[in-house]
């Protein structure tokens, strides 16, 4: 009777332990899957600054607005690693350490696009014309903390 209920313990053990293995097959899975790529992120901008950028619902910091997605700006966006203290020139696409302070590099969407230069609340994700004063808009870029 012993040797039966150990047997089925270890069995149940082993039923969990393999169960357990195809959960983080799963789930590795779930993550380096397209559906969880960068480019499917909402973005959010600030009207009045467009280089207020969010990944996620907020307030602008700089004047308090409420960011408003912008599924325009979330179609240009790509991952680059950025350094947090300097501007290291270039958006490499894999972490590594900043050339000019060695801190390592920071995983960040970089999202591109046009601001008129006199009108901020115009923007667009192609080089135009503003539609209130007819300038060419400006190419802008935003970091996205990820």
């Amino acid at each position: 009777m012993k040797k039966m209920l150990i047997l089925g313990l270890v069995a149940a053990i082993f039923g969990l332990v393999c169960a357990g293995c195809g959960k983080k097959e799963q789930t590795e899975q779930a993550a380096s899957s397209p559906a969880a790529d960068s480019s499917q992120a909402a973005v959010y901008a600030c009207p009045m600054h467009p280089e207020v950028v969010s990944a996620h619902p907020g307030k602008c910091n700089v004047c308090g607005m409420d960011l408003e997605k912008r599924q325009d700006l979330a179609a240009t966006m790509k991952v680059a690693y950025i350094c947090p203290m300097n501007d290291q020139g270039g958006l490499p696409d894999q972490p590594g350490k900043c050339p000019v302070c060695g801190m390592d590099l920071v995983k960040s969407g970089v999202v591109f696009s046009h601001v008129c230069p006199v009108h901020p609340e115009q923007t667009a994700s192609e080089a135009g014309k503003c539609a209130v004063c007819g300038r060419t808009m400006q190419a802008d870029t935003g970091f996205v903390a990820m």
